[in-house]
């Protein structure tokens, strides 16, 4: 499980400016903020999404999310959180002891938003062969925003 990570983890030279040296000048790096952390529903957003997720995260995760050495990302159970916010922050930063490595300097903030975005949308696909449940339970809350999600009460 742990050669997952080893296999897909890059290093990757900074500039000064803390963006990856082969950033290139039209890439946008800038940090979005917390605030601004909004699940996207559009087409193009999610597409983009897909094609980072089957280029950096199938190898773990399953080529339709499933899961693998990586947990089922098409349940509504959750390691570390099950909202946009929380899934940016793992793709950002990784875990650390876990073979999830952090993509901030080789993914832009943008991608990484459209990548959390395209992960939120595999909720409920139930690929065949799908990996048992790992975490904590989360709901839906009252309204369509990711931001409003919640833990589900456990019994």
């Amino acid at each position: 499980m742990i050669l997952c990570g080893i296999f897909i983890l890059n290093f990757i030279p900074l500039s000064k400016t803390g963006q990856p040296a082969s950033a290139k000048p039209e890439e946008d790096w800038t940090e979005i903020p917390p605030a601004q952390l909004v699940s996207s529903r559009d087409p193009s957003d999610l597409d983009a999404g897909m094609r980072i997720f089957q280029n950096k995260c199938a190898l773990c995760h399953g080529k339709l999310g499933e899961g693998g050495a990586g947990p089922n990302l098409t349940d509504n159970y959750w390691k570390h959180g099950g909202d946009v916010s929380n899934l940016y922050n793992v793709i950002t930063k990784g875990v650390a002891t876990t073979s999830m490595t952090p993509w901030e300097t080789s993914v832009t903030p943008k991608e990484r938003l459209q990548l959390a975005s395209f992960i939120l949308s595999l909720q409920g696909t139930n690929p065949q062969g799908a990996k048992e449940p790992e975490g904590e339970a989360w709901l839906t809350g009252g309204s369509n925003q990711d931001s409003e999600k919640s833990p589900a009460p456990m019994n």
